[in-house]
């Protein structure tokens, strides 16, 4: 999908606090869903535990319980 220029003005994402809430981890993965700007609408998403910390230190999102 391709969006006008206009619909990408402000960048508003860039700025929307990001939030992580583990949902089920082991030594291999870590599961969790992750969301920008409200926590109730998220993607869920899985990564090995190293990537994990990475990617939220980069996102600089906030733990959810």
């Amino acid at each position: 999908m391709t969006y006008p220029p206009q619909a990408l003005q402000g960048h508003w994402h860039h700025h929307a606090p990001r939030y992580v809430r583990v949902t089920g981890r082991s030594e291999r993965w870590v599961e969790f869903e992750f969301s920008i700007g409200d926590p109730q609408i998220y993607v869920e998403l899985v990564m090995p535990p190293e990537q994990f910390q990475s990617f939220c230190a980069e996102q600089r999102a906030e733990l959810l319980q």
